[in-house]
């Protein structure tokens, strides 16, 4: 029934593994450094667990937004292409948002981070667009 969206419906899979594995890889490096159950590092973007905190937080902000405009996509019936290609970039480039943001690559705010993020957020925005622009259309594009 979707085989037009495999592309944009294993971004998503894709996505939320991502968010399971940079959880699992935030809750290993707090364990080391022995904090708490549910706690968090210290604010300090020179510390690689901060780091590796926060991707894992922002990843997982993202995913259900990420998450919604795909499905809204889909079932609205949107240009399975063009779902299709901005879902696939956007996991792309949220894979690379994580490695950065882990790396410490660039500054704090600012840098390589910030604009793979906005390339992101701008990739989300495309899918809502195309989701209610689908569903304005009503059935078949009328």
């Amino acid at each position: 029934m979707f085989d037009d969206y495999a592309h944009a419906i294993v971004s998503v899979a894709a996505f939320a593994l991502m968010v399971l594995v940079l959880a699992g890889l935030s809750g290993y490096r707090k364990g080391v450094a022995k904090l708490p159950a549910g706690g968090s590092p210290k604010e300090d973007y020179a510390d690689p667990l901060y780091r590796t905190h926060r991707a894992y937080l922002n990843a997982s902000e993202a995913l259900a937004v990420f998450a919604a405009v795909v499905a809204a996509a889909v079932l609205a019936g949107a240009s399975s292409f063009l779902v299709n290609l901005i879902a696939t970039i956007v996991l792309l480039v949220r894979v690379a948002t994580a490695v950065v943001h882990i790396r410490g690559v660039g500054a704090e705010n600012g840098g390589p981070r910030s604009i793979l993020f906005g390339v992101a957020w701008f990739g989300m925005i495309a899918l809502a667009g195309l989701a209610i622009l689908a569903g304005l259309s009503g059935p078949g594009g009328e």
